[in-house]
């Protein structure tokens, strides 16, 4: 087994990172290919040879050793279901914070420590869920896996993360200072459109509509330019590009008809090591909403891989022209611009700035932050618990 050529493109990508010193790194999950587990598990050869996944994740922590904590930059590395297999269980979720808990600090000055009246069962798990604060801007991170699996190993497990999200939710709306929210997840809740079928690349319905309740539901247009909700969701997994910009839900009556106000950004970026033009898509392009749904929505990443990939392997394009990384830039008053670079286009960049930035994606946030302000201002007994 080698994996040299994904090592070197990851190294690229990281040392020209370095190169423009951001802020922070969230890598996306899936440190290794192979999973860490083959009882019970349906993966066929990826599960054959458990002891190659903790190589992968051993070298892949050397290169961010070597690059970005070499560095001082930050590093938040979200849990993927290669990290912690299709269906995860304790053990799994156990081999996975062994690996990467250590990187899942706060980097930014967490502000939260005012808003602690939620109950101890569900207090946020360093490594599996969790939040940061950068500069105003509140990071939620979420282990996916919970709501793709639809097994009953972690059911408990993830009951908490679920009340732990609607914990923080409420949180953030005792803030005055928040810019925006953005929530990160290795698999996407939905690419293509919110109520798109259940399949390989993204959460069961079920789950997808609890967490988007959680999140939505309380919105409404009295209160849309003070009621700071994720408008914002970054995902990998895919291994292609894709956005959606559009209602966080489907069906005005599924959360008391707040489809119309309540618009979302949902990004899935490519992979840095190993792209997949799947359905003769470039790899370094975006899906479309239909081209989405027409590889997300198969059952198993097994079959769409049968489909797309094995009868033109070429379309697995593990080159610098076609993997990348994608710049987010955070603004003041909480817009926020985006844009995927191939390894090859970062290596060109001498800095992030507007010239760099043609071509992103911008985008503001929902709600009015000077009102917001004035309005907590006005009643501060909505910062009591």
């Amino acid at each position: 087994m080698d994996w040299s050529k994904e090592e070197g493109l990851f190294r690229d990508a990281l040392e020209h990172i370095v190169r423009l010193n951001p802020k922070f790194v969230v890598i996306g999950g899936d440190m290794q290919h192979y999973y860490p587990k083959n009882e019970g598990s349906t993966n066929g050869i990826l599960s054959n040879y458990t002891e190659a996944g903790p190589m992968q994740a051993n070298d892949c922590r050397a290169i961010i050793s070597n690059t970005l904590v070499e560095a001082n930059i930050p590093v938040q590395i979200l849990p993927g279901n290669h990290d912690l297999d299709d269906a995860p269980d304790t053990n799994s979720l156990n081999y996975y914070n062994d690996q990467w808990e250590s990187y899942s600090r706060d980097i930014g000055g967490d502000n939260f420590a005012a808003y602690s009246g939620r109950e101890q069962n569900y207090q946020e798990v360093r490594g599996q869920y969790y939040h940061f604060t950068v500069q105003g801007v509140v990071f939620i991170v979420l282990n996916s896996q919970f709501y793709y699996d639809d097994s009953d190993l972690l059911d408990s497990t993830k009951y908490k993360q679920t009340k732990w999200f609607e914990s923080i939710i409420n949180d953030i709306q005792k803030m005055s200072d928040v810019k925006n929210v953005v929530v990160l997840t290795h698999i996407p809740p939905f690419g293509g459109f919110p109520d798109e079928n259940h399949g390989w690349a993204n959460w069961r319905i079920e789950d997808r509509n609890k967490i988007m309740s959680i999140a939505y539901s309380n919105a409404s247009s009295s209160n849309i330019s003070t009621f700071f909700y994720p408008s914002l969701w970054l995902c990998g997994h895919f291994h292609g590009n894709a956005q959606y910009a559009g209602p966080a839900v489907a069906k005005l009556e599924a959360l008391n008809g707040i489809n119309d106000i309540v618009t979302i950004e949902v990004v899935v970026t490519n992979s840095v090591t190993s792209p997949m033009e799947w359905d003769g898509v470039p790899a370094n392009e975006p899906f479309s909403s239909e081209e989405w749904i027409n590889v997300a929505t198969i059952p198993s990443a097994a079959d769409a891989f049968e489909k797309y990939i094995v009868p033109d392997v070429s379309r697995i394009t593990g080159g610098s022209s076609k993997a990348g990384l994608r710049f987010v830039e955070f603004f003041d008053d909480g817009s926020y611009r985006h844009k995927y670079f191939t390894i090859d286009e970062i290596a060109a960049v001498q800095s992030i700035n507007d010239a760099t930035m043609v071509g992103s994606t911008f985008q503001s946030p929902p709600w009015d932050n000077s009102a917001r302000k004035k309005a907590f201002d006005k009643n501060p007994a909505v910062n009591d618990n």
